[in-house]
């Protein structure tokens, strides 16, 4: 089945909510890609303080994982390169959008000879986007 027909076939809800997805991911890359980093983090909130991690409310919950999903799973189809940063990113605008405070937070680990960075955003006491295993990376910075 084609990307289209599938979109197409889409609940409404969930169909814009991908839409906005692509949208924010497409913005977010072009971000990371051409604003110096001193100006792209201003749109990721207060630097190094983070939100508490009290658990969402069921219906908030349900909310946040549809477009952490959302998120995801469109980053997995667009023609271009959407790791975890801009899912990241495009993730914590939607939800901010939608009255939810949220953490980013930037984090490197020492993998052989060279440094790997990772990006990933937190809810509540939930991780909605760059999910893996967290506890080997150093948070070198947060954003609020």
């Amino acid at each position: 089945m084609s990307r289209l027909r599938r979109l197409v076939q889409m609940p409404p809800g969930y169909r814009r909510l991908v839409i906005e997805a692509a949208l924010l991911l497409a913005v977010a890359r072009l971000m990371v890609l051409l604003v110096p980093f001193r100006f792209l983090s201003r749109t990721l909130g207060l630097h190094m303080s983070q939100t508490e991690e009290q658990p969402l409310a069921d219906d908030k919950d349900r909310q946040a994982r549809r477009i952490a999903a959302a998120v995801t799973r469109t980053a997995k189809h667009v023609p271009w390169k959407a790791v975890c940063l801009p899912q990241a990113m495009a993730a914590k605008w939607m939800l901010r959008r939608r009255g939810f405070s949220s953490t980013l937070y930037l984090g490197v680990t020492k993998r052989e000879a060279s440094l790997e960075a990772h990006a990933w955003l937190r809810v509540g006491n939930q991780v909605v986007t760059g999910r893996c295993n967290l506890k080997r990376f150093a948070v070198v910075s947060t954003f609020a």
